[in-house]
């Protein structure tokens, strides 16, 4: 037997592994969805530099609005900030949709910063609709191998949830997220981890629907313009009092 066929039989098995790896997850999230329970799974966790490079149709986080722009352009989207009465002072919390035909659309939040005052990106919300029924656990693998392992699973009935974050852990600490709650010491870690880097994707049988954002990002620069502004109004208010002649 040559070392050529002898590769090819082993290619071969390389493949039908993988094949029916793929299938074993699919059949795993099948069960659960036609069971109606909803299914958690974790994964691996994800550091800064992996949301700095993600992308979804070019766009990312952190990229100046004149370069978003360019890529609107480019690939032909309509509407969006076109749309928007002004400029955000600080942080943009309206988003108003790109559209791509009848069935794609992308929201781009922007923020200013504080150091030169520019415009740039802390959230992409995409959504992608279907006009038939799609297979959600065949939409399921390919995002996987485009993102890779979600940092957090969800599988119920009628769809799945892909989350990809800093800690695996936070996720279920949903208690913090009442306004009673959020301030309390045991709630401050899940805070800040709610508005941190988070990549969440909600699929189903007739959407794709994904969000990227990092409102830290964004809430530090609003800080530091908003700082700015009190001083500056302090500092008008003090000197005004000095001039103030009290001639009564």
């Amino acid at each position: 037997m040559g070392m050529g066929f002898q590769l090819k039989i082993f290619q071969a098995f390389i493949l039908a592994f993988a094949a029916f790896t793929c299938l074993q997850v699919s059949t795993s999230h099948a069960q659960y969805m036609m069971q109606g329970e909803t299914k958690k799974i974790s994964g691996p966790e994800y550091k800064q530099s992996f949301f700095d490079t993600l992308s979804i149709s070019d766009f990312k986080l952190y990229m100046s609005s004149t370069e978003a722009q360019t890529i609107i352009a480019r690939d032909g989207w309509q509407g969006g900030w076109d749309k928007a009465p002004e400029l955000p002072d600080t942080i943009e919390t309206i988003g108003y949709p790109y559209t791509q035909g009848k069935d794609t659309s992308v929201a781009l939040y922007r923020y200013r910063r504080s150091d030169d005052g520019t415009f740039r990106i802390y959230a992409i919300e995409f959504i992608r609709r279907f006009d038939q029924d799609q297979s959600v656990q065949i939409l399921t693998q390919k995002l996987i191998e485009k993102y890779g392992d979600p940092t957090n699973t969800e599988i119920s009935k009628k769809l799945i949830l892909l989350q990809y974050s800093p800690n695996r852990t936070m996720r279920d600490n949903d208690r913090c997220d009442s306004r009673s709650q959020m301030h309390k010491p045991q709630c401050m870690a899940y805070v800040a981890w709610a508005k941190g880097p988070k990549f969440t994707i909600k699929i189903t049988s007739r959407a794709i629907e994904m969000t990227l954002e990092d409102q830290t990002e964004a809430l530090n620069h609003q800080s530091n313009i908003l700082a700015r502004k009190n001083l500056g109004k302090e500092i008008l208010k003090r000197e005004t009092t000095k001039e103030l002649n009290l001639d009564f």
